[in-house]
């Protein structure tokens, strides 16, 4: 789990980037969530917005960003997901982001129960 100082962050996303309240607050619980080798890029987003890239297993944050075609925040959400189930790396390299909505969830096989 991310440990940062939400007001700061919350002023970052309002004050900057001008995200209305409910993105604000998805934004927010996501960030607490995120797998804590993730720690060092959000510290480095905080401080000045820099987008430091990270990659694990062949992919990174800006491969992610490049393919969602997300946000830099957005991104480290997926990366953070792949840190804790390298599972599903294989099956996102396969996703064409472009068909993702015409053939349902292409994840569906891989959700626990």
């Amino acid at each position: 789990m991310a440990h940062f100082d939400e007001e700061v962050v919350k002023r970052i996303l309002v004050e900057e980037l001008k995200l209305d309240s409910i993105t604000v607050t998805i934004t927010i619980i996501g960030l607490r969530k995120l797998e804590d080798r993730l720690q060092p890029v959000l510290d480095a987003w905080i401080k000045d917005r820099t987008e430091m890239d990270f990659t694990f297993q062949g992919i990174s944050i800006k491969d992610i960003m490049d393919k969602e075609e997300c946000w830099f925040l957005s991104a480290l959400g997926t990366m953070s997901m792949f840190l804790g189930d390298p599972e599903y790396i294989e099956e996102y390299r396969k996703v064409d982001f472009n068909q993702r909505f015409k053939e349902g969830n292409p994840f569906e096989h891989l959700e626990r129960k």
